[in-house]
């Protein structure tokens, strides 16, 4: 039920940033890459390496 991963919609001069969190929520791996799609495929590439399973929160109920 923990946030396993960040990724950054806004993009800065390097890119979109996003890092990996573990169960105490302390930061490990993070990086940039060019495009959002990128950032997530890495982050989720680095959640799995920590042995997690990567999932989408639903969204809010007042958000749909």
């Amino acid at each position: 039920g923990m946030v396993a991963a960040s990724v950054f919609l806004f993009k800065d001069f390097n890119g979109h940033n996003w890092f990996v969190w573990n169960e105490h929520g302390v930061g490990g791996e993070n990086s940039c890459e060019p495009t959002i799609e990128a950032a997530k495929i890495t982050a989720e590439s680095a959640v799995l390496r920590w042995g997690k399973h990567f999932r989408d929160n639903p969204p809010y109920e007042d958000e749909e």
